[in-house]
């Protein structure tokens, strides 16, 4: 086993790990990494992958279950054999949003996942608490190598940033933002509240507030904007991104996908794009279909395909009748039509389920279609 680091283009460093199986007898491995991407800061993380009760030998090159673990330490716990999720020493100078990655994916050459080129882990620690370790997680997916030595490679995307960026941007946060100074303008919401800007710090960043403020319009002159189809909180963390370039609190799926449909209202796309590949990364079994309706509303393709591809590779006996049901409401054609040959491959066992009953009566054009679609 042996591991190499490399740094890419645009904040990407990628680790590649090496793997020989005919020197392999448990059920996961590990490696620490030790990277200096930052100045004055070292950060230390640990890899891991599992096999989910898959033993190496004869048939190590069949497809078995696997997932993959990414794990922030402390320099302590380097030096440890031990890996307990514990607190860590506050870390004031680096704060979490450049120091930890906000993308993690891992692909793998000399062998391929099931249905995916690439499977991303999710960040399971949210907190703003830099005392918390940060840890990601991959769901299970299968693997199966073509060859007893292969490498898998771990890209972490990391924010860019110069030590002198963020003091002038924290002044420029700080001083004029959370401290409301010298605002022109003030966004009005239900019960009073307000929360004031700054129009030519606002018009720079997006058009939308440009052309408001630009044109003489009612909000150019009173210097309040009544904002009604945004909550307060989402259009705060839209002003803070504006302000800093990221969010006050942690990124949730549900904040990703309000602050989309911000940023698409007031075309600030690189905002849009941040939410995205957060959620790019949170693409399960359980989020598919609603990431999915909301990559469609705002055309958001690769987005869209990840969902897909999940949708598509875990269709079953059980899910296949409310799937197709969606997937023919939601326009998603490949995800209809990998029902459709599932039906066809499983049409006994499927038309005795009661969702199939329930769907003659309730979607008969649709029960009809997945009916001709066995005799084709």
């Amino acid at each position: 086993m042996s591991v190499i680091v490399e740094d890419q283009s645009f904040g990407v460093t990628c680790v590649t790990w090496k793997c020989d199986m005919s020197c392999k007898t448990g059920l996961f491995e590990k490696v620490n990494l030790k990277l200096n991407r930052i100045p004055s800061h070292t950060s230390y993380l640990e890899i891991f992958w599992f096999n989910h009760g898959y033993r190496w030998g004869a048939l190590s090159l069949a497809e078995h279950p696997i997932s993959f673990c990414l794990k922030e330490l402390h320099e302590g716990e380097m030096k440890s054999s031990q890996l307990p999720l514990k607190q860590v020493p506050k870390r004031d100078a680096i704060p979490f949003y450049y120091r930890q990655p906000h993308a993690v994916w891992v692909t793998v050459d000399v062998g391929h996942f099931k249905e995916t080129s690439k499977v991303f882990l999710s960040k399971e620690c949210n907190d703003l608490d830099d005392h918390v370790a940060a840890i990601w997680k991959s769901i299970k997916v299968s693997f199966t190598p073509a060859s007893r030595k292969f490498s898998f490679k771990f890209f972490l995307h990391f924010n860019n940033f110069g030590i002198s960026e963020v003091k002038a941007g924290n002044i420029l946060t700080d001083y004029l933002f959370l401290q409301q100074t010298n605002c022109d303008v003030h966004f009005c919401f239900p019960l009073g509240k307000k929360i004031g800007g700054h129009i030519s710090i606002i018009a720079a960043t997006s058009p939308v507030f440009a052309a408001m403020f630009r044109h003489n319009m009612k909000e150019s002159k009173t210097g309040e904007v009544v904002i009604k189809d945004i909550e307060r909180d989402i259009f705060y963390e839209l002003l803070h991104y504006i302000y800093s370039g990221r969010t006050s609190v942690a990124m949730t799926e549900a904040i990703a996908q309000s602050l989309i449909a911000a940023a698409e209202k007031y075309n600030i796309p690189d905002l849009k794009n941040k939410c995205a590949d957060f959620l790019l990364a949170r693409v399960t079994d359980s989020t598919a279909q609603i990431i999915f309706e909301v990559a469609d509303r705002y055309h958001i393709q690769e987005l869209k395909e990840e969902c897909i591809q999940i949708l598509m590779s875990r269709i079953e006996i059980e899910n296949v009748i409310p799937l197709i049901i969606w997937a023919n409401e939601k326009r998603a054609q490949k995800v209809k039509e990998a029902a459709l040959k599932f039906i066809k491959k499983n049409f006994q066992a499927v038309c005795q389920s009661k969702d199939y009953e329930n769907m003659m009566f309730q979607f008969p054009d649709l029960c009809l279609e997945a009916t001709r679609c066995t005799y084709r």
